[in-house]
């Protein structure tokens, strides 16, 4: 029905925005861009719906298009400060994925100088950060604030224990992951294999295999989770 009031009307704003929020709901996102470019037509001055095209993007895993949306749209923000750390917390994200570090770091920067108790860019920028095992001491106090935002998050747990891990601190580190796992509501595979890189560090080789093959049984895009599986061993 939002479909055909924009075809019979497509001066209503509200109606296309309702149109791609649903579809996001159901993730949609082919949908989504199609139409989103079309609304662009029209409302071409609101930010809104360059964000909604760019998480499209994101979840088609079209970085570079979802990136060139996001500095389209970020500039057309003027009153909104959440709103625009989010974007650049997003743009954070997809400079990432095209592994443009620079770039995705002084994303997360400006969503920081924008709004210093943003959760999403103090996670996902620490969490980043310890991938690259660059910057950890000031990686861990970002974790820290997210998860003092927003407690029993399962993801900014396993951030935080992660960074542990990253920097020897292992028994801290499995206290956290342990968390994470308690609070997730389904099985996250990334979350598991975490669990059993600590377990193998801890001199628990046995366990550590169990929570591999656990995180094994799901969808993962680990590099190393099927070589320690087959070999009981632990890669990085």
């Amino acid at each position: 029905m939002f479909l055909k009031t924009t075809k019979l009307d497509p001066d209503r704003y509200l109606a296309w925005e309702q149109m791609i929020y649903l579809s996001i709901d159901i993730e949609d996102y082919d949908f989504i861009v199609e139409h989103a470019e079309k609304a662009l037509d029209y409302f071409f001055e609101k930010p809104e719906i360059y964000f909604y095209i760019a998480i499209a993007y994101m979840q088609k895993e079209m970085y570079k298009e979802a990136t060139e949306v996001l500095e389209e749209g970020v500039i057309l923000i003027v009153d909104n400060k959440p709103f625009k750390s989010h974007f650049y917390t997003l743009m954070g994200d997809s400079y990432h994925k095209l592994e443009k570090h620079e770039k995705s770091d002084n994303s997360y920067k400006k969503a920081l100088e924008i709004d210093p108790k943003n959760k999403y860019a103090l996670n996902n920028y620490s969490y980043y950060l310890s991938l690259r095992e660059k910057n950890l001491e000031e990686a861990l106090e970002m974790s820290e604030k997210a998860n003092k935002l927003e407690e029993d998050n399962p993801a900014f747990q396993d951030t935080f224990g992660w960074i542990n891990y990253k920097m020897g601190e292992y028994k801290t580190a499995k206290k956290w992951i342990k968390k994470a796992i308690s609070n997730s509501e389904e099985k996250n595979a990334t979350i598991l294999e975490h669990y059993g890189d600590v377990l193998y560090k801890l001199g628990d080789k046995e366990k550590a295999i169990k929570y591999w093959k656990k995180a094994g049984e799901l969808d993962n895009e680990s590099e190393f989770l099927e070589k320690k599986i087959k070999n009981g061993t632990l890669y990085e």
